[in-house]
């Protein structure tokens, strides 16, 4: 798959791409490639990660932004995985989501 352009316009048309692959219980049709020697193979496409890892990455990074502007001397850091705001490595806010505001 080769996908041009700007990162948010790569990123529609990968969307877009996975979108057409799905079908209608959920699941992705086989999607197929022709290897250099002539062979097809299945492979796997899938989003790196959920709508709501996104979200929460996107409201911890506007958090971060707005603790280091009231507090500059603070080291804080966005532990991404878990959603977790840490000051000194220390964790000290967890981002949670209440309810699926992603779609």
């Amino acid at each position: 798959l080769w996908v041009s352009g700007l990162p948010v316009e790569a990123d529609q048309k990968v969307r877009k791409a996975l979108q057409m692959l799905k079908r209608d219980n959920g699941g992705l049709d086989m999607l197929y490639v022709l290897l250099p020697n002539g062979e097809k193979a299945q492979v796997y496409c899938s989003p790196d990660r959920s709508d709501k890892q996104l979200f929460s990455d996107k409201c911890g990074k506007k958090m971060i932004t707005v603790l280091k502007d009231m507090y500059p001397n603070l080291q804080l850091h966005l532990l991404k995985k878990d959603a977790t705001i840490t000051i000194g490595w220390e964790r000290a806010i967890r981002i949670e989501l209440k309810e699926d505001r992603t779609g």
